[in-house]
């Protein structure tokens, strides 16, 4: 079965409980909740409020949007346990801080080892990161990602297309 679903952050200027009222009046199942506004990574306390009202109004949280950048392992702990508390299996990220093309091989490689200790934290807690396609990131082509995922090698990192 289909559900219907939204980013939390199209409606940035709503409080979480106006998008969840939102959603369940117009017969939206799922969201995923954005770690720039709604869900910071690492404020436990909001992510805990957020999945009880999630339940509440019976919306599934299906993915988090966290706009984690893959520089840092301990970011991204915060990332992944915030996403734990929210209930969903699905992490999206961005690959890094500028186009593919202007990534040294060094860089790529420091980021292939960031995505790779990150993958393997996060299937530790049963999820999947999934890369956003796009500009002012390694995966703002094709090509630079089929060459990252294959760097990558994980199972548990996919894309978002």
């Amino acid at each position: 079965m289909k559900k219907s679903g939204l980013c939390s952050v199209t409606f940035r200027n709503l409080e979480v409980e106006e998008i969840l009222k939102l959603c369940k009046d117009n017969s939206v199942s799922a969201i995923e909740w954005g770690g720039d506004v709604h869900v910071p990574s690492g404020e436990f306390s909001i992510a805990e409020k957020v999945k009880k009202l999630s339940d509440e109004y019976g919306i599934e949280t299906s993915s988090y949007g966290s706009y984690f950048r893959c520089d840092d392992l301990e970011k991204f702990i915060k990332v992944s346990e915030t996403a734990k508390i929210l209930g969903c299996l699905v992490i999206r990220i961005w690959a890094g801080e500028k186009d593919g093309e202007k990534y040294t091989e060094e860089e790529f490689r420091a980021l292939v080892e960031t995505v790779i200790r990150c993958a393997d934290y996060a299937k530790e807690n049963g999820q999947i990161i999934a890369f956003e396609y796009h500009f002012g990131t390694y995966c703002n082509d094709s090509f630079h990602v089929e060459k990252l995922l294959k760097a990558v090698n994980r199972d548990n990192v996919k894309t978002y297309w």
